[in-house]
């Protein structure tokens, strides 16, 4: 029997992070998904910890693995799909969060500047006009 390739998707959404396991043909083989929880601090603030994002990534395609009896070495490629403005800050040296992830449906930061840019000002020194695609830059 020759050998097995496989196709895995992760979507990590606001809610959960769903992997989906697929054969060279594109059919679905198997499919892993883990809940993500939302943490409130404040009246309109959510945010998530980016490590139950990172660990629910690894958790869920383990579990599209496990189902499809496959391994990792069978694994050709990863598509990753994201939520959309969910932004996270990380330490250059230890590469560990320095603070929650603040998601795209956080009040102050839809608003256009909130917390996200003064926390980006904050820890990179980078501020709007000097980040492509910020909020003053487009059209």
């Amino acid at each position: 029997m020759g050998s097995r390739y496989y196709y895995l998707g992760l979507d990590q959404g606001t809610t959960g992070t769903t992997a989906l396991l697929l054969d060279e043909s594109w059919n679905q083989i198997a499919r892993g998904h883990v809940d993500i929880r939302q943490y409130y601090p404040k009246a309109g603030w959510v945010e998530h910890d980016p490590i139950e994002i990172y660990d629910s990534l690894l958790e869920a395609a383990v579990q599209a693995l496990r189902s499809a009896g496959a391994s990792a070495r069978e694994v050709r490629c990863i598509g990753l799909d994201n939520q959309g403005e969910t932004i996270v800050f990380w330490d250059k040296q230890s590469g560990d969060p320095v603070y929650p992830a603040i998601v795209w449906q956080d009040r102050p930061a839809a608003a256009g500047g909130g917390r996200a840019p003064a926390l980006r000002r904050r820890w990179t020194g980078l501020t709007d006009s000097m980040v492509p695609f910020s909020r003053n830059q487009r059209g």
